[in-house]
C-alpha cells in the first residue's frame, strides 16, 4: 500500500518512522499548505513526491492510503475529502470534535468502501496487550483504582493548541488516549464522566481533571496537564498489589508491584512505538476490512462522545 502524509506536523515523521519499520507499505507523497513546507519535509523524510495543496494529494492516483495529523478543527473535513477520493484513511486523534461528525465519517467510509481508523498507537503496543491479560488473569487480584497523571508542556502560547477554535486544549490533545486505552483494557465498559479544568488566557483548558465510573466496580482519576510538569504515569490499583507504566501511549515496558513487597518488570523493546499499529493498519487492509477490530467505530465514537459531553459540562458550568 501506498502512504500520503496529509501536513507535515511534527508527529508525521514520527508515524512514518513506523510505516517504514515495519517494511510492509510505502510512504510515497506529502502534501503541505506551501510548496516550501512539503519539499523541505520531503527532503527530510527522502519522500519523493511532494504537493503544495492538500487536494493534489487527494487527486493523486497512485496512492491508496492517506495519514491525516492536521490540526484538530479540520479533521472531519480533511478525511471526507480524502474519503471522497476513495482513499483509505488513518487520522490522529482526536478524531472529530463531535460525535455527529465521527458517524458521518464512519458512515461515508463504509459508503465508499474503504478502510477508516484513528490512529491510536497505544492500543497497539505489546506492552499495552500485556497489561490486559496481566489485568484479565487479575494477577494484581481485583481492579479497583486507575489513576492517570499526563503532563505535555511542549507547546509555546502562540500555538494552535492554545486556540479554542482549533480544538486546542488539554482534553481535545490527549483525552483520546486515556478513554480509548480503557475502551480497549477493560473490554468496553459503560463510562460516566465528571471533571472540572482550569483555563489560559486564551480559554483553553491547560489543566483537565475528570473521573471516570465504570460499570465493572472500577474508579477512574484522570489529569492532563500542559502548563505544568510532572512525570506522566498511570498506576492500575488491585487488591493485591498494582502495575505502573510511564508514558503509557509509548511504553516499552511495565513494573508489577505486589503487597507482599516483591516486584516484577515487563519488557518490550521497540524503536518506534509506531510500528506496531503500521503492521495492524496493513493487515487490515490486506484482509479488505473496512474498520479495525481493535480500533473500531465503537470505541473512536464514544471517545469523542464522552468528550463531548465533558465539554458541554464545563461550558453549563461556566455559564
Amino acid at each position: 500500500m501506498k502512504y500520503g502524509i496529509l501536513s507535515t506536523a511534527s508527529i508525521a515523521g514520527r508515524f512514518i518512522a513506523g510505516v517504514r519499520e515495519a517494511g510492509l507499505d510505502e510512504v510515497s507523497a506529502v502534501a503541505s499548505r506551501t510548496m516550501k513546507k512539503a519539499a523541505d519535509f520531503a527532503a527530510r523524510e527522502s519522500i519523493s513526491r511532494f504537493y503544495g495543496s492538500y487536494q493534489q494529494l487527494f487527486e493523486d492516483d497512485e496512492l491508496d492510503i492517506i495519514y491525516i495529523p492536521t490540526v484538530n478543527v479540520n479533521h472531519y473535513h480533511d478525511a471526507c475529502e480524502a474519503l471522497r477520493h476513495g482513499k483509505h484513511v488513518v487520522m490522529e486523534k482526536p478524531f472529530t470534535l463531535t460525535s455527529a461528525d465521527a458517524e458521518e465519517l464512519f458512515k461515508l467510509a463504509e459508503e465508499k468502501n474503504c478502510f477508516l481508523m484513528e490512529g491510536q498507537k497505544a492500543v497497539f503496543l505489546p506492552v499495552s496487550e500485556d497489561l490486559k491479560d496481566l489485568l484479565q488473569k487479575q494477577k494484581i487480584g481485583e481492579l479497583r483504582y486507575i489513576d492517570f497523571k499526563m503532563s505535555h508542556t511542549n507547546h509555546p502560547l502562540d500555538h494552535w493548541m492554545y486556540q479554542p477554535a482549533m480544538g486546542g486544549g488539554a482534553l481535545y490533545g490527549s483525552g483520546s488516549y486515556i478513554i480509548e486505552y480503557l475502551l480497549y483494557l477493560l473490554d468496553d465498559p459503560k463510562l460516566q464522566i465528571s471533571g472540572t479544568c482550569q483555563r489560559a488566557a486564551s480559554g483553553t483548558d491547560t489543566i483537565a481533571a475528570f473521573h471516570l465510573k465504570t460499570d465493572k466496580d472500577v474508579i477512574v482519576s484522570a489529569t492532563i496537564v500542559t502548563n505544568v510538569e510532572f512525570d506522566s504515569e498511570v498506576v492500575f490499583y488491585g487488591t493485591k498489589g498494582n502495575i505502573s507504566i510511564h508514558n503509557f501511549w509509548k511504553a516499552d515496558r511495565l513494573s508489577i508491584n505486589y503487597h507482599d513487597g516483591t516486584s516484577q518488570q515487563h519488557c518490550f523493546p521497540q524503536k518506534s512505538e509506531f510500528v506496531f499499529e503500521a503492521r495492524h493498519i496493513h493487515e487490515c487492509l490486506e484482509k479488505g476490512l473496512l474498520q479495525s477490530p481493535r480500533m473500531n467505530a465503537q470505541r473512536t465514537i464514544e471517545c469523542v462522545r464522552l468528550v463531548e459531553q465533558l465539554q458541554k459540562q464545563w461550558k453549563e458550568n461556566e455559564d
